[in-house]
């Protein structure tokens, strides 16, 4: 019987493990967290918290050199594969990159800051050096103009789990063609590349080149570009040619700042995402709409994973939720732990006796038996005293 084993990290080791156990049952499937892995779903999942719900063994590299009918899977790997170590040769990697182009680090940074049009992944046989294997498949996609970092990475995840899955089948069966990289057009970064302690908007350049640099820093969980110590979430080049030095603020208010540049004036956009939820809590909506200017900011998460409309749910404010949503912000995000926006909208009837936000989510496709990552539905959380709290109608469908 072969082994599978997956080693990575985030939603996409998740992913591939989630279609493994249930594609291929008699399958033996092991799984190597990354070291920084704590076992706490974050704004990524966990995959230790993942392996201990679901049962998959977790290993260590020693375990597994030995294995001669091995097949290994990198998907965000913390450590570089030796392949000499192995007895096996079905060793394969999933980068965020079309190879040969961006071979090491920054593939969710430097598509953007380059002004790339497109970006993709590749699925590719592990042979020694740095994401020099031979290419087994590649899937390329646009990048939007209004992406930021964390976007990008995000279509990487499911454009590399959707690459990886579609091609498990033939790697556990050893049916694999591929073929070697190209020698021309291959680049490499490595970690000593971007210093992202450092990280400044530099005001030097072109109105487009400050786009571009807010866009390719903007990566919430972890960093945003500053300028004069404001945090910047996103950029609109105006029409005006500017005439003071680049740099000048021309003008500043809570939301935005206007400077000079190269050739145009370009409005940047403050990080006003706390200031949001705050005033959806102590329920002042026209402060809440008036600080919504950048309109991406309404899908923005929080350190909690909370969006605007997740705070705005939880209040029972359906005036709110629905100019949220009005305003593009999406009903399907999920917390850190997989807890939908219905089962917010649960905990407000509980609290205040108000079940319009919850109907108003049903009315919106909202699936009441949507299960979060520890494999709970709404029903789950209920007991007795609460369900008997609950209006019958909503009770019949729970």
């Amino acid at each position: 019987m072969s082994t599978l084993c997956i080693g990575g990290k985030n939603n996409i080791t998740v992913n591939v493990l989630e279609y493994a156990r249930t594609a291929f049952p008699d399958v033996r499937i092991v799984c190597i967290p990354d070291r920084c892995d704590d076992g706490v779903n974050k704004w990524q999942r966990s995959v230790i918290d993942y392996c201990k719900n679901t049962g998959i063994e977790i290993v260590s590299l020693e375990d597994v050199y030995d294995i001669e009918d091995l097949v290994f899977i990198s998907t965000e790997f913390d450590r570089i594969i030796k392949p000499e170590k192995f007895r096996s040769s079905k060793l394969y990697n999933i980068h965020f990159s079309l190879l040969p182009k961006y071979k090491g680090m920054f593939t969710s940074v430097l598509p953007i800051l380059n002004g790339d049009e497109k970006t993709g992944v590749t699925f590719h046989r592990i042979r020694a050096g740095i994401d020099t294997g031979e290419i087994i498949d590649q899937l390329s996609f646009e990048i939007k103009h209004d992406w930021n970092s964390l976007d990008l990475y995000e279509h990487l995840i499911s454009n590399g789990s959707e690459v990886v899955i579609r091609n498990l089948r033939s790697v556990l069966c050893g049916d694999v063609y591929a073929e070697p990289q190209s020698k021309e057009g291959s680049t490499y970064f490595g970690k000593g590349y971007i210093d992202f302690s450092t990280i400044e908007l530099d005001p030097q350049a072109t109105a487009d080149q400050i786009r571009l640099q807010i866009n390719a820093f903007a990566f919430r969980p972890y960093q945003l570009l500053t300028y004069k110590g404001v945090s910047l979430i996103g950029s609109k080049i105006t029409d005006y040619v500017s005439i003071e030095k680049p740099g000048t603020v021309l003008s500043e208010d809570d939301v935005s700042m206007k400077i000079a540049s190269i050739d145009y004036d370009i409005i940047l956009y403050k990080d006003v995402l706390d200031s949001i939820i705050e005033a959806v809590k102590e329920h002042n909506p026209e402060k809440a709409k008036r600080l919504c200017v950048y309109e991406k900011i309404v899908n923005d998460k929080d350190s909690h994973g909370w969006t605007p409309l997740t705070v705005a749910v939880y209040n029972s404010d359906l005036d709110l939720a629905r100019w949220f949503v009005s305003r593009g912000a999406s009903d399907a995000v999920v917390n850190h732990n997989g807890t939908t926006m219905l089962m917010y909208a649960k905990d407000a009837g509980l609290n205040s006796g108000d079940w319009s936000v919850f109907r108003w989510l049903l009315d919106e496709g909202a699936d009441p038996h949507a299960k979060d990552y520890s494999g709970k539905a709404i029903i789950d959380y209920l007991d007795d005293e609460k369900l008997s709290k609950i209006p019958e109608d909503i009770r019949a469908i729970l």
